[in-house]
This record gives structure tokens, C-alpha cells and sequence, in this order.
């Protein structure tokens, strides 16, 4: 019984770390295709999409920081609650 509980929480720290991983690579990605759609839109002269371009990656990346707080958070309240009912 001991240790399906510690394999619980094992098993919630791992995933909350792959979601982790999983959000700062999202987060990166849309960033460069933000960069790269803002770039082109320079070039064509579309100072309107550009300027969107460019905000819609500042918010991209505080949307993908506030999803890793919230997945930490979870992850930690998850892996407490198994050693806790564990305990």
C-alpha cells in the first residue's frame, strides 16, 4: 500500500515536469512563428500585422508563463496530497 502511494506521487511529479516541458516548448515554438510572421509582415510593409505579430507573442509567452506557474502548482499540490495520504 506504501508504495502505490509513493508511485503515485512519483508518478504526478513526472508528468507535471513532461507538461512543464510540454508548455515552455509551445511557448517557444508559437514565439518563433510570432518573430518570423512579424519579420514577413515587414517586409510586405504591413506595419498593422506586424505590430499584432508582435503582441501576440508577448502574450503568447506570459499565457505559456502563467500555464507553467499553474501547472507547478498543481503538480506540487498533486504530489503532496499523495505523500500526505501516503503518510
Amino acid at each position: 500500500g506504501i508504495w502505490s502511494g509513493v508511485w503515485s506521487a512519483v508518478k504526478a511529479l513526472f508528468e507535471g515536469v513532461w507538461n512543464g516541458i510540454r508548455i515552455v516548448a509551445e511557448t517557444v515554438m508559437g514565439a518563433i512563428r510570432g518573430v518570423i510572421t512579424a519579420a514577413t509582415a515587414v517586409i510586405r510593409g504591413d506595419w498593422s500585422g506586424a505590430w499584432n505579430a508582435i503582441k501576440g507573442v508577448f502574450t503568447g509567452i506570459w499565457d505559456g508563463m502563467l500555464s507553467y506557474v499553474r501547472n507547478a502548482i498543481g503538480t506540487l499540490g498533486t504530489v503532496i496530497s499523495g505523500i500526505k495520504d501516503t503518510v
